[in-house]
């Protein structure tokens, strides 16, 4: 059974944000979304979470 669960939200542990961005992108083609580039996730992180939604 485990005791804890660690949670790691911004890349300290482990950098996950390429497979996040594969993950996604095959999302986006199977339910007719927009896929996004690298450059276009790296912009949106320093919009504030409205406009992150909006974009």
């Amino acid at each position: 059974m485990f005791k804890h669960v660690i949670f790691d939200f911004d890349g300290t542990i482990a950098d996950s944000i390429d497979l996040s961005l594969v993950i996604y992108n095959e999302l986006a083609q199977k339910y007719h979304y927009r896929t996004i580039t690298i450059e276009e996730l790296r912009e949106m992180n320093n919009l504030p979470i409205k406009e992150r939604l909006k974009k």
